[in-house]
């Protein structure tokens, strides 16, 4: 039997670069779990684009070359992408929460964040909230 896997949502990695409140708490989940989670392409251009606003373009260099060779990198493919517009409508998420929901699903991954905006979907998708 295969172990879990898990997408982790750009604010777990955020919450450990810019080290807010809930830092210990998600560098716990991603150390316990390093071998068994993933990150969105999308997030990783979220978080540089986060760190070019703070102005901290080589804390997002350090991010990537921490975990581009480590974790696994989830794209959605043309065909995936044309649903984001149907998980919007249908469930009210912003496109980065639909863009993360569906690659969870299609990798059939368990999904770790901490927007709340995700019990909207806890019925049809696993997700661990931190």
């Amino acid at each position: 039997m295969a172990g879990r896997r898990y997408l982790v949502d750009t604010n777990i990695f955020v919450e450990i670069l810019l080290q807010q409140t809930k830092e210990a708490d998600c560098i716990n989940f991603v150390t316990s779990n390093f071998h068994d989670i993933a990150i969105s392409q999308y997030s990783i251009h979220s978080i540089a684009l986060i760190c070019y606003r703070k102005k901290n373009i080589t804390l997002f260099t350090t991010f990537v070359n921490d975990i581009i060779d480590n974790i696994e990198v989830i794209t959605l493919n043309n065909a995936a992408l044309k649903d984001i517009e149907n998980i919007i409508l249908q469930y009210r998420l912003d496109y980065d929460d639909a863009y993360q929901l569906k690659a969870a699903q299609l990798n059939n991954f368990e999904l770790v964040t901490m927007d709340q905006d995700f019990s909207k979907v806890s019925s049809i998708q696993k997700i661990l909230f931190i």
